[in-house]
């Protein structure tokens, strides 16, 4: 997944480029100021929020960069790299 913004009618939204999903950014007022919120299911189970659209938008970099990263482990590589760990930590 790669996200990208654009300006659709006044609005912001963030799409999900590979899927042109589309999320719309909402801003509402907190004390006279502004906090910019979307919800990216596929991204986080979370409300994602921030001060402005550019602290935003790189915080849905940095979660879509950090899944990106995660590659599953199968059960062996697992039980492995756990054994390695262990040993380690506790040497005998």
């Amino acid at each position: 997944m790669s996200y990208t913004y654009k300006v659709i009618d006044n609005s912001l939204f963030f799409i999900e480029e590979e899927s042109n999903k589309q999320y719309e950014v909402n801003v509402s007022s907190n004390l006279g100021h502004n906090i910019f919120q979307v919800f990216i299911p596929d991204l986080s189970p979370r409300v994602l929020e921030a001060n402005d659209a550019k602290e935003l938008f790189n915080e849905v970099l940095e979660i879509e960069n950090v899944r990106r990263g995660f590659k599953r482990q199968t059960q062996e590589e697992f039980k492995s790299k756990f054994q390695k760990m262990k040993k380690k930590a506790c040497p005998e």
